[in-house]
Parts: C-alpha cells; structure tokens; sequence
C-alpha cells in the first residue's frame, strides 16, 4: 500500500483521470473470460494512456489479455505487483 500511496503523491508522474467517454471501447471485453465486469473499466483506462502499465494481483486477468493480444493492440502493459516493482527499480 505504501507503493501505491508514493505514486499517488508523487506529483512529477504523468497522471491523467480519464472521464467515461474518454475511455476506449475493447470489442469482446465483456465476454472475455478471466476479465471480471469490475476490472473492465480499468482495462479500458489502461488501454485508453499509450504506454500505460495496469497493475494487478489478478493473474487470470493478465493471462486473459495477454492471451487476447489486448495489451499489444491497445499499448499497455499488464503486470503483477512484483513485475512492477522490478519494472520501476530497473527503469
């Protein structure tokens, strides 16, 4: 928690706050299994930043849209908590 609360307070990240009718549309997202309807709106904001990151202990659903060619299409990378932390220690 202490990670998320960092990067919250950190105001030399790019943050955006993307409005609903800002976010994509991801065909087949709502069937797409491994892909709970309370993750979806994260999805599409992930998918809505280019070169955003969705941070997320569901393994599922990063199999889910990886499997999908999701991330690749829309240019977001899933990753787990521990890939993240990698990710941000290493640049």
């Amino acid at each position: 928690m202490s990670l998320i609360t960092g990067a919250l307070r950190n105001l030399a990240k790019d943050t955006r706050y993307l409005p609903d009718d800002q976010l994509v549309e991801i065909e087949g997202l709502d069937e797409l299994a491994g892909v709970d309807a309370g993750d979806r709106v994260f999805v599409r904001a992930a998918a809505s930043v280019t070169g955003s990151i969705l941070v997320t202990a569901d393994g599922r659903l990063c199999s889910a849209l990886r499997a999908a060619g999701i991330d690749v299409r829309y240019g977001f990378r899933p990753m787990t908590p521990s890939d993240a932390l990698r990710y941000v220690e290493t640049g």
